[in-house]
């Protein structure tokens, strides 16, 4: 799902290894076919289309680039990998501290919400002066609210994502080592256990806001594809080490005692062992 193909773009920003995908390009687009609509569901034109892609590339990639300088900041080089659903941050990072570990896993969703409240505040500085910025030509400022709308809801929905406590999402990392400082030893099996818990509620809940608004199911492909997926990959690794647990606690306890219960014939016939033997 987040390996590199023959239709990967590759380039460096600030010394950072990218590595674009043309799946994550055409996935974005398919957005912008359904966010670049008017009140009366009509295209709102190619420009809109392309602002929409732009916006959403630069925000991912900035929440991105968070981990990877956070990882850097402990000695640990990374890149950027996107994917037809995002991007994540690629490097040795399991040989990092747990704590280390976890503020890589929280830098992402950190820039978020800051990106998110840098976008509120240029939509009110913005939005109301468009009007004098802009007079007379109602395609430019209708394409400059959109862009300071979509800057703002693509990053408030993309952290929002990327802060659910399920792996591999930051926010599910950020729990997992919370829970393997807490319970060495079961830590890791109850952080599998609870993102695909999180993950089937998703689910359900998607198929209930369904229901409730009455639309056609394509609606909804995408949410129930992605979580779905994650309840799989998450209950998948939950039963794998669970059983590893299993081995290691029996090999820890070490072989079975083997106990004869059948007596030696001989042990009555030696004085030494047998406490009715007349002893002289």
């Amino acid at each position: 799902m987040f390996g590199l193909t023959p239709l990967t773009l590759r380039f460096s920003l600030f010394g950072i290894p990218i590595r674009l995908s043309v799946m994550f390009l055409l996935f974005e687009a398919g957005l912008a076919f359904l966010v670049a609509r008017n009140d009366v569901g009509q295209l709102r034109g190619w420009k809109f289309l392309l602002a929409f892609v732009v916006i959403s590339f630069v925000s991912i990639l900035m929440q991105t680039m968070a981990h990877v300088l956070m990882g850097r900041w402990y000695g640990m080089p990374g890149a950027v990998q996107f994917s037809a659903m995002g991007a994540q941050p690629v490097g040795d990072y399991p040989r990092l501290t747990g704590w280390q570990r976890f503020w890589v896993a929280a830098a992402g969703p950190i820039t978020g919400f800051g990106l998110v409240m840098l976008a509120q505040t240029i939509k009110g500085v913005v939005t109301p002066q468009l009007g004098r910025w802009f007079p007379g030509d109602f395609k430019t400022q209708k394409l400059v609210d959109f862009m300071v709308a979509e800057l703002y809801l693509i990053n408030l929905y993309y952290t929002i994502y990327k802060s659910l406590p399920i792996q591999p999402l930051p926010g599910g990392d950020m729990v997992r080592e919370i829970l393997l400082w807490l319970m060495p030893k079961r830590g890791l099996a109850l952080s599998y256990f609870l993102s695909m818990i999180f993950a089937l509620a998703l689910v359900a809940l998607t198929l209930y806001q369904w229901r409730q608004l009455n639309v056609p199911i394509y609606y909804f492909i995408l949410p129930l594809w992605a979580f779905g997926s994650l309840a799989f990959e998450n209950g998948k690794h939950w039963f794998t080490t669970m059983r590893e647990n299993s081995k290691r606690r029996i090999e820890e306890q070490g072989p079975p005692i083997v106990r004869d219960e059948q007596p030696h014939a001989d042990l009555r016939d030696d004085p030494n062992t047998d406490p009715y033997a007349r002893r002289l």
